[in-house]
C-alpha cells in the first residue's frame, strides 16, 4: 500500500530533493536541500527545521540514529534533533562545523564521518573527537564490525581504528554497501560482488535481470540485493543464487 504526499497538500514540503529517508516509530525524518522534514504519520502532522532554527545548513546528506537522538550531517557541519522532542540540540561540535561532511555511520556509541579534515571518530557520549587518517574519504559505511572507505575508485578496510587496507579498485565507483563478509558495490551501469575472506568478485549488469542500465543505488541484506535504477527496482536473491566458482 502506497501512500503519496504532494507539496499542494502538504505546504511543509518545500523541496523535492529527497537526500535521505529515517524512520523510528511512526515518525518519518526526511533530509532534503530545504531542511529536515519531519512527518508523524499517525496525526498526519509536518514540521519543519531548517537554518532559522538552529542548524548549521539547509542542506542535509545524511541521517544516523543513536540513542534516541537523530544525526544529520549537513553542507555546514553536523547537528542533532531529539526524538521526544523533534527539537535541535544546542551541541556545538566546533571543528566539525567548518564544511561539509561527505558521510558518516555508527559502530556503537562512535560516530564515524569523513569531511575535508579526513577520517572522524567521535564518542557521542562526550562529544570528543579525534583524527584517524587526514585522506580525504567520499563514503563509508559499518555493519558487523566492518568499516570500509571509499575513495577515488578504491575501498578501504580499517583494521583498529589505524591500519588501512585496499580491498579492490573499481571503475568509476560510485557506492557499495556491507551485507555478511561481503560487499556490493555499482558504477553507472554494472554491479559488483566482493568477498572479502576470499577477494573473489563477479559483476552483474542489465544481461543479467538488473531493470535498467543506469544503476543509482545498490543496497543488500544477506539474502536480498536491490538495485535503484532508471527503469525501476530490481531485487536479487543472491544468498540462494549467487554462487562463487
Amino acid at each position: 500500500l502506497w501512500s503519496k504526499y504532494y507539496q499542494t497538500r502538504y505546504p511543509k514540503i518545500f523541496s523535492k530533493d529527497i537526500n535521505d529517508i529515517y524512520r523510528v516509530d511512526d515518525i518519518l525524518y526526511i533530509a532534503t536541500d530545504y531542511g529536515l522534514l519531519i512527518y508523524q504519520i499517525k496525526l498526519n502532522k509536518w514540521v519543519t527545521l531548517d537554518a532559522s532554527d538552529g542548524l548549521p545548513d539547509n542542506v542535509i546528506s545524511k541521517i544516523e540514529y543513536y540513542d534516541d537522538m537523530i544525526y544529520l550531517a549537513t553542507m555546514s557541519g553536523l547537528a542533532t534533533v531529539s526524538i521526544k522532542t523533534n527539537n535541535l540540540i544546542d551541541t556545538y561540535f566546533h571543528s566539525l562545523n567548518k564544511g561539509e561532511i561527505f558521510d558518516m555511520s555508527f559502530l556503537d556509541e562512535y560516530l564515524y564521518l569523513v569531511n575535508k579534515m579526513g577520517l572522524i571518530k567521535m564518542n557521542t557520549k562526550t562529544n570528543d573527537y579525534s583524527i584517524l587518517s587526514e585522506k580525504r574519504f567520499e563514503k563509508i559505511d559499518i555493519k558487523d564490525e566492518y568499516i570500509v572507505l571509499l575513495k577515488n575508485d578504491n575501498l578501504y578496510l580499517l583494521e583498529d581504528d589505524s591500519n588501512l587496507e585496499l580491498l579492490v579498485n573499481y571503475q568509476r565507483l560510485e557506492d557499495f554497501d556491507i551485507c555478511n563478509n561481503y560487499l556490493w558495490a555499482h558504477n553507472n551501469t554494472k554491479a559488483l560482488i566482493y568477498d572479502i575472506s576470499s577477494n573473489y568478485r563477479l559483476e552483474y549488469d542489465v544481461s543479467d535481470g538488473i531493470s535498467g542500465d543506469r544503476i543509482n543505488r545498490v543496497e543488500c541484506d544477506d539474502q536480498w540485493v536491490w538495485f535503484s535504477t532508471n527503469h525501476g527496482i530490481s531485487f536479487y536473491n543472491w544468498e540462494k543464487y549467487h554462487y562463487e566458482k
